[in-house]
């Protein structure tokens, strides 16, 4: 999965996942913006996952798109 989005389009709709999650919908709109799912929630996420039977969220898979965010990111800074 190469966006933030890519994770949280597996959830019916962010408010589906905002209940999950006990947030607001606005921090998923955030998630989605910014494309960066906050590390802190990783367990949680991988959580309602599991228990949705959505496949494909693990900490694993979190943290590859983390890195692969950090290096376009880099990318953008030395091409500046």
């Amino acid at each position: 999965m190469n966006t933030a989005s890519d994770f949280l389009d597996l959830w019916p709709s962010d408010s589906e996942l905002a209940k999950d999650m006990g947030l607001k919908y606005s921090a998923i709109r955030k998630w989605r913006e910014r494309d960066k799912i906050p590390p802190g929630n990783w367990t949680l996420l991988v959580l309602h996952a599991q228990r949705r039977g959505i496949v494909g969220v693990t900490l694993e898979a979190l943290a590859q798109h983390a890195a692969l965010r950090r290096s376009r990111m880099m990318q953008r800074a030395t091409a500046a």
